[in-house]
């Protein structure tokens, strides 16, 4: 993909082994608009053969959304909504010709379209944040003692209310997927304007972690 570069080739921070991180300029996905998306992908096997081999650990640690996890213990309807057929192998058959990410500082861009940030570690992750005035990203690692810094720019993945006051108080806004509609909310969550209203991310930002603290937590219908 012309389209995409090369951010870094680093070692895991779930498991030490080697991934590397893309940017890539344009972007087709209805929901996000037309910005900048981060990919995070293991060096070692293409996307769609890692997560069956359970390779994607590396990129995306105990995610429950994870196929290989999420066919023994669903907490969804289905697993991650990430169709490594498209992008994901695209990037990856491009891997050793990708050139260096330039200099250019973007209005918004979208960290982990593919990939948890966490894996790419604080440094990695310190450049992709120097690349745009605003990150939207979310984390399933927010738990972990050493994801903590992520709450400047992550949102907290989580899949329930008592998940949603424990990444709270680790200092994290969170993201929370609900099975319908009309699930109720707590005092401090909106639905994501996506839903409601078709406003895309791209013009919403809300999904910037704690560069917009005073901003409710996030609750989306599962999708």
């Amino acid at each position: 993909m012309a389209n995409s570069t090369l951010i870094g080739k680093v070692k895991s921070s779930y498991d030490g082994k080697n991934i590397f991180a893309t940017f890539t300029k344009k972007s087709v996905n209805s929901k996000t608009g037309d910005i900048p998306q981060v990919n995070i992908l293991v060096d070692r096997e293409k996307p769609t053969d890692a997560i069956q081999t359970g390779a994607d650990y590396s990129i995306c640690g105990d995610c429950p959304l994870r196929p290989i996890n999420h066919k023994d213990t669903p907490i969804e309807d289905k697993p991650c909504y990430v169709n490594c057929g498209f992008g994901p192998n695209a990037i990856y058959k491009t891997k050793d010709k990708l050139e260096k990410t330039d200099a250019k500082v973007w209005p918004i861009i979208r960290h982990g379209a593919y990939g948890d940030p966490f894996a790419v570690g604080k440094k990695v992750n310190d450049q992709i944040k120097a690349k745009a005035k605003k990150v939207l990203a979310y984390t399933h690692a927010w738990a972990n003692k050493k994801a903590k810094y992520l709450a400047s720019f992550c949102m907290a993945s989580v899949h329930n209310l008592d998940e949603k006051s424990k990444a709270n108080k680790l200092g994290f806004r969170t993201f929370r997927t609900v099975k319908f509609a009309a699930s109720k909310l707590a005092d401090d969550e909106i639905v994501c304007p996506n839903f409601t209203k078709s406003i895309q991310c791209k013009t919403c930002g809300l999904c910037g972690g704690n560069q917009t603290p005073s901003v409710k937590n996030i609750v989306i219908p599962i999708h």
